[in-house]
């Protein structure tokens, strides 16, 4: 029971990442509906390309900054612990969280 309701709150954080910030920028909300429509592709392709760009600015300015290189490890092991892939995400980012 405790499991379900950790990958709950952790889609609940998914979810509302990707209807703000993170979202697909001409609609305001990843459009799932539609998944096979050329419009949600293309929504789809938008949303990964943002995540990357975003993720290489962050990681390279972590590599200057000793204090972000810190708080980014601990803000990221605390949310890599969500979710039922908590261990394989956390292997892709050993080089990250300094383990």
């Amino acid at each position: 029971f405790q499991a379900t309701l950790e990958d709950g709150a952790a889609a609940g954080v998914r979810q509302k990442a990707a209807e703000g910030f993170l979202g697909d920028p001409g609609h305001g909300v990843v459009m799932t509906a539609c998944r096979g429509s050329e419009r949600a592709e293309q929504a789809r392709r938008e949303r990964t390309r943002r995540l990357i760009l975003l993720g290489a600015r962050v990681l390279a300015r972590r590599e200057k900054l000793e204090e972000l290189q810190d708080q980014l490890a601990s803000e990221l092991a605390g949310f890599l612990d969500r979710g039922k892939m908590a261990e394989r995400s956390k292997a892709l980012l050993t080089d990250v969280l300094g383990k």
